[in-house]
């Protein structure tokens, strides 16, 4: 884990109290992304940024080396407002900077305003869309209006794929750490769209990718359409995949609660040649295209209501060959697997076991047999549905008469955890009614099927157990003042037990018994900084136990952090650490 901490400035503090500042937020980072070996500059939108110090990437290799906040731009008097606009146009025409006019009464400051000329081209582009894009109240989101910028290594051996980017506050007393973000290192170059254009400007060049494989990176502000030229080759195979939703899966304050991306690719001619809005069950688009002749194609990327706003951030890779995202079943060593086509499904499936197969052909049912004793609990439980499977499933049990024990279409899931929230996979649980052999049919509930609709079938006995999370990945806590803090707890399979929570005490404290009571499903403590608890935020691990059969079972508790998807639906979106802040208790000053 790599920490980045740069001292910007020191909160002003009350003549006569210190109090703690909100708690930071962090709302979209553009780019989402960067390449081995390069540094980048990143835009940051979030709310309560005033004091920044720095950052924490998960894993090793990336590093923010400098972070600063983005002062809120002034409303300029209408003179003013002409003036800065042309001393842009200047620095684009390569041109000297215009006189300042004789009356400036009323005029307003801003520390970029006076140095225009020797801004980076991001700090330029900000001041022009303050200056020329009319603010529109319904549009704007409160939780993203603040900005800054971070500047970010990526080593050259820093592994490619998915980290998490937290940014850290400190200072008098004000120490905190946000929620995660993904950010993804890679290996292809990388391309961001081109910057505004004010009005009445010549556009710039079309957005181009020089080669392929890379990665063009952009933001879909409202009613926008982003293009990108490709150069393909004939009777070549490109893969385009998108990452859109998934950096930001659940929007608040947005309807549908989440950017909705599409793709549309047009010939040299203008022509469409593709398209697609999703991919499976996701709502990110992947597209598979053969270029019939070589030539410079156009993608367009937008949302598929032609919102927009500086949310909704993209990563659209662009793939040599037929090269399909990563989905699928995760493996697992619970039980022996069977697949489904071997000669062994044929005949009596050994109980307990697991069945791996495809649902290949629409209308498709799979039948497997088992044999079971009269008075036998059995669990019946698919999974696929939650991994990427297209698979609506539908699970039937027939007794050995041939009476239908139990059928099932889906199991509620007893919390929405991460981006999975269709709860399509079917199960059984119940009591065997009779001895000899049952039969199992697994279909898909509207009669669908191909080579995308895999599936594993759990036939077992119940298996007790449970898993906590922990409402919150960032904990911001304050010296002798306990915080209240939620678990959630998902218990399985007959598991009604007492939890006992294994807590590092020299970092965290909590207030009285950290035993969670048999069937509680929703826990609350209070917390406070341990002994050894430090200022810098640190990644802390808890641990949940639990008496199963006589035996001590222990699991990582999970922390996740809670969001609202289009004002009614919670989510919980899971993190790779629990980290924690402490800073000092409010005093009275004598």
């Amino acid at each position: 884990m790599k920490f980045s901490l740069f001292l910007l400035s020191a909160g002003l503090c009350s003549a006569f109290s210190l109090t703690a500042a909100p708690d930071p937020y962090i709302g979209y980072l553009y780019p989402a992304g960067g390449r081995q070996g390069e540094k980048i500059r990143v835009l940051i939108g979030g709310q309560n940024l005033s004091v920044l110090t720095g950052g924490i990437v998960s894993g090793s290799g990336v590093t923010i080396e400098k972070l600063q906040v983005v002062k809120f731009f002034p409303a300029p008097a209408g003179n003013q407002r002409r003036y800065l606009v042309q001393r842009l146009i200047a620095v684009e025409d390569g041109k000297k900077p215009p006189a300042v006019p004789e009356d400036t009464d009323g005029w307003r400051e801003h520390p970029w305003w006076d140095r225009i000329e020797s801004l980076p081209q991001l700090e330029r582009t900000l001041i022009a869309r303050d200056l020329c894009v009319p603010k529109n109240a319904l549009q704007a989101s409160p939780s993203i209006r603040q900005m800054a910028i971070a500047e970010i290594a990526i080593a050259p051996d820093a592994l490619p794929g998915r980290r998490e980017l937290r940014l850290i506050r400190s200072g008098r007393g004000n120490q905190a750490v946000t929620l995660p973000l993904p950010f993804f290192v890679d290996t292809a170059p990388q391309v961001k769209e081109a910057p505004y254009t004010m009005p009445r400007r010549p556009l710039p060049p079309p957005n181009r990718l020089e080669q392929i494989p890379a990665t063009f990176n952009g933001q879909i502000m409202p009613g926008e359409t982003d293009t990108v030229e490709i150069p393909l080759r004939q009777n070549q195979d490109y893969t385009f995949i998108l990452t859109g939703r998934a950096l930001r899966p659940f929007l608040g304050d947005a309807v549908p609660g989440h950017f909705q991306p599409i793709l549309r690719l047009l010939t040299p001619e203008g022509e469409e040649a593709a398209f697609a809005d999703d991919y499976l069950v996701h709502p990110d688009p992947v597209m598979f295209f053969r270029a019939p002749a070589d030539g410079l194609y156009r993608m367009e990327i937008r949302d598929n209501l032609y919102r927009g706003r500086e949310d909704f951030v993209y990563r659209l890779q662009v793939l040599p060959g037929t090269v399909p995202p990563e989905r699928g079943l995760p493996a697992q060593t619970l039980l022996p697997e069977t697949e489904a086509s071997s000669p062994a499904a044929a005949g009596l499936l050994p109980f307990p076991g697991m069945i791996r197969g495809v649902l290949t052909r629409p209308g498709e049912t799979a039948t497997f047999r088992f044999s079971g004793h009269k008075g036998e609990k059995v669990v019946l439980e698919v999974q696929a549905r939650r991994f990427g499977s297209p698979l609506d499933s539908r699970l039937t049990l027939i007794a050995p008469d041939g009476r239908t024990v139990a059928e099932n279409d889906d199991v509620q899931e007893p919390l929405l955890v991460d981006e999975y929230t269709q709860h399509l996979d079917s199960g059984i649980t119940c009591e065997l009614p009779q001895t000899g052999e049952y039969r199992i049919l697994l279909t898909d509930t509207e009669g669908r099927g191909g080579k995308d609709y895999f599936y594993r079938l759990r036939i077992d006995r119940p298996r007790p157990d449970f898993q906590v999370y922990l409402v919150g990945s960032g904990l911001n806590l304050t010296r002798n003042t306990p915080r209240k803090v939620r678990f959630l707890i998902v218990r399985r399979e007959g598991f009604s037990g007492p939890i006992r929570l294994i807590i590092p005490e020299r970092f965290l404290k909590i207030s009285g018994t950290p035993v969670i009571p048999a069937d509680c499903k929703e826990w609350s403590a209070e917390i406070l900084p341990g002994t050894a608890a430090s200022n810098t935020p640190r990644a802390v691990e808890l641990f949940a136990e639990g008496e199963i059969a006589g035996k001590t079972v222990r699991h990582s508790v999970i922390p996740a952090d809670e969001f609202i998807q289009a004002f009614a639906h919670t989510h919980l979106l899971t993190a790779g650490n629990l980290f924690t802040a402490v800073r000092n208790s409010s005093k009275k000053k004598k």
